[in-house]
């Protein structure tokens, strides 16, 4: 996950400077072996550590002072991706691995990231309202 948006509840933009620290060091290779983060409801993976960056701006859930609005905003969000695959028909023309990369709203609760070593390469990134395939 690349912040290049706003941080958290705040209203206050990325400095860009972050940014492009961030961009730098994917350019580089510089986080193929640092520590991620993985946002538990979309499963968007994040590095907990990058040269020139904080690490608060690392983690989407660092930058909402209010636990309960992030929780919020994250079902919310959720909710419309997974609404938008399903009423757009998407979700019977993908595959069970497909769907299984979906937004989980009702994993909004939980606001502290599962940390894991890699970020995923590649897979499918789409949004459905399926059980995981098995």
């Amino acid at each position: 996950l690349l912040n290049t948006g706003w941080l958290g509840s705040t209203g206050a933009r990325c400095p860009l400077k972050h940014t492009r620290a961030i961009v730098d060091a994917i350019h580089a290779g510089l986080l193929e072996d640092v520590p991620y983060g993985e946002d538990p409801v979309f499963g968007l993976a994040f590095p907990r550590e990058c040269p020139g960056v904080p690490e608060g701006i690392l983690d989407p859930a660092n930058n909402w002072e209010d636990p309960a609005a992030l929780a919020a905003a994250r079902a919310k969000l959720a909710r419309a991706f997974v609404d938008n695959f399903d009423r757009k028909g998407f979700a019977e023309a993908v595959g069970d691995d497909v769907r299984a990369q979906a937004p989980k709203p009702e994993a909004a609760k939980a606001t502290t990231p599962r940390a894991h070593k890699h970020a995923s390469k590649g897979g499918a990134s789409a949004f459905a309202n399926a059980a995981p395939a098995a």
